[in-house]
């Protein structure tokens, strides 16, 4: 016990004249007791992968493991593995995978090759930890989808409830979730059809569904439970159902939709010196609007720049200037699609934006086709920098 552990310190507990010192005494006794048989747990990170030297949903991808950070090896590291790596970080997918550098410490996993179902990317096969053949000049970095927050959009609402369609790949698919209280929830699959899918689609401004299917993997509240919509209504709130928040399902029932792409959807840029530049504008509902400049990249410049039929982009900025509706925001291209419809966004209408951010763009036309542009980054001013040669649809640096 620990009387008896206090029974070996020097100092007589009778000696009244040394009090402190025999508490001091004790007190070390105590401590080195603890730390001997009930030695203390690290704490442990509540994720074990890390982005970092980027943004939020971007850079250098980092993994911990014995008490201590470390980077991942670029060799065969691909879109599969990141996109396992992604989800394992609460993103919807990957859209790219490249060498980062800048690291420090171990590295941790080389030759990394997730097959794409995993659950996490701890179930990953590698060399295992701590066994690789590189250095840190290879160390991987990821780009994943932005999540759609889950805030109140800010578009006029029309007296209903306002839907959307979450974790799809494009902005005419995913899970089904309707606005109540001031909070986003989710539609049961019990009972729903197409009838009910037609009038989710039609609210979002589409001609119509193709399927309906359960898609699971929502949060939060569960809305709507036995929708029994007769396909007139306009509005997903018109529906017969249980009533909001009255339901017996769990998130794995939850419904998404596919809905018809719009043949109406058409791209124009707008307020540029030439026909290959200006403000991006879409056309959707019968109404032109912008689009915002969130985590707009060079993927996304050129799935607009083919629309239009130009070979690719050279360059995007934020331009502004536009008025109306923001259609688009967290535009998230992977870079091969032949419309933006198709690209990943936050839905139509549905944005955290103001037009001063609306996005621009410069496409490459047919006598910039065949020439290499050239360019100085990360300088002190527009005469120095590094160096930097454009070529098909991409900036690339000049080895010393």
């Amino acid at each position: 016990s620990l009387t008896q552990i206090h029974s070996s310190c020097p100092v007589p507990e009778s000696d009244d004249n040394n009090k402190e010192l025999r508490g001091r005494c004790e007190n070390e006794i105590d401590q080195q007791w603890l730390s001997t048989f009930c030695p203390r747990q690290e704490t442990q990170p509540e994720n074990l992968l890390r982005l970092v030297d980027g943004s939020s949903f971007s850079g250098r991808l980092e993994i911990f493991h014995d008490n201590q950070w470390g980077t991942i090896c670029d060799d065969f590291f691909d879109l599969v593995d990141a996109t396992v790596a992604c989800k394992h970080l609460g993103f919807l997918g990957a859209s790219s995978v490249f060498t980062m550098r800048g690291g420090n410490g171990t590295i941790w996993l080389d030759n990394v090759a997730c097959r794409g179902d995993e659950l996490s990317f701890l179930n990953c096969p590698s060399n295992g930890w701590g066994v690789s053949d590189c250095s840190h000049l290879e160390d991987v970095g990821i780009s994943c989808l932005p999540t759609p927050s889950p805030t109140s959009p800010t578009t006029p609402t029309t007296g209903h409830s306002q839907i959307r369609l979450s974790g799809g790949l494009s902005t005419n698919t995913g899970r089904v979730e309707i606005f109540y209280n001031n909070e986003w929830g989710t539609v049961c699959d019990d009972f729903f059809e197409l009838a009910d899918a037609n009038v989710v689609c039609r609210q979002l401004g589409f001609s119509g569904a193709s399927e309906f299917i359960t898609l699971g993997g929502g949060y939060g509240r569960i809305w709507l439970d036995d929708v029994a919509c007769t396909g007139d209504e306009s509005f997903l709130d018109q529906c017969v159902s249980n009533g909001l928040g009255v339901h017996n399902c769990n998130h794995f029932e939850d419904v998404g939709v596919t809905c018809l792409s719009s043949t109406e959807t058409q791209v124009r840029l707008v307020g540029g010196t030439s026909n290959a530049s200006g403000r991006v504008e879409v056309l959707h509902n019968n109404q032109w609007g912008s689009i915002c400049d969130d985590f707009f990249d060079i993927n996304d410049a050129n799935v607009v720049c083919r629309e239009l039929g130009f070979s690719g982009a050279i360059s995007f900025s934020s331009v502004g200037g536009g008025d109306g509706l923001i259609w688009l925001d967290d535009l998230s291209c992977l870079g091969t699609e032949s419309s933006i419809t198709s690209c990943g966004s936050r839905g139509w209408g549905v944005n955290d934006c103001s037009h001063f951010e609306d996005i621009g763009v410069t496409c490459r036309t047919s006598t910039t086709e065949n020439n290499n542009l050239i360019r100085l980054a990360g300088g002190s001013s527009s005469s120095d920098g590094r160096v930097e040669i454009f070529y098909r649809g991409e900036w690339g640096t000049i080895c010393d």
